[in-house]
């Protein structure tokens, strides 16, 4: 396991272990609004959040980004995050490949888990993409984002995600965990 991607591989064992309803939503509320087109076509929008979790024992920072209620029947999940803890300032930042293997701590990955049931459900590991924080005012962050993600589980299945967020602090460990 590459070890600058901890937050990510929380988010993978989400997926494999497909929540049954453990994970609760944001109980604060920041905005986002997303598509997904490729293997999939949405349109999506909810809740979004951002702050530090504990992976394997390592403070990681993550936006995560909510339709519905993680882990349970027609939900969706945005996480996009990085090792270093610190939440980024306003700028463009690069999102790199989930097994990226010269990344830092300070690079970011991306990941997108799509749930009709517990059984049926896609999670995708970023490929490539950027986003940006336009305004980090107090402790709120707004932005956009857009990004190719490949399949965990099915080898060439392919999702793009573009759009914009508005979020505020609250609790990723118990979305990503």
């Amino acid at each position: 396991m590459v070890k600058q991607r901890m937050w990510l591989w929380g988010a993978v064992l989400l997926a494999a272990a497909a929540c049954g309803g453990d994970s609760t939503a944001p109980a604060t509320q920041g905005s986002f609004q997303a598509t997904v087109s490729g293997h999939l076509s949405l349109n999506l929008s909810g809740e979004a959040i951002h702050g530090t979790a504990q992976v394997q024992g390592q403070d990681v920072f993550v936006l995560a980004m909510v339709r519905g209620t993680p882990g349970t029947n027609n939900s969706d999940l945005i996480t996009i995050g990085r090792d270093n803890p610190t939440a980024p300032g306003p700028g463009d930042y690069v999102i790199f490949p989930g097994d990226c293997t010269s990344c830092t701590a300070d690079d970011f990955t991306a990941a997108y888990l799509h749930q009709v049931t517990l059984a049926d459900f896609g999670f995708f590991v970023s490929d490539t993409g950027a986003f940006t924080i336009a305004s980090a005012s107090g402790d709120t962050l707004q932005g956009s984002f857009g990004f190719s993600a490949t399949s965990f589980f099915v080898g060439d299945d392919s999702v793009m995600l573009a759009g914009t967020f508005t979020a505020v602090p609250g609790d990723v460990a118990s979305i990503i965990q």
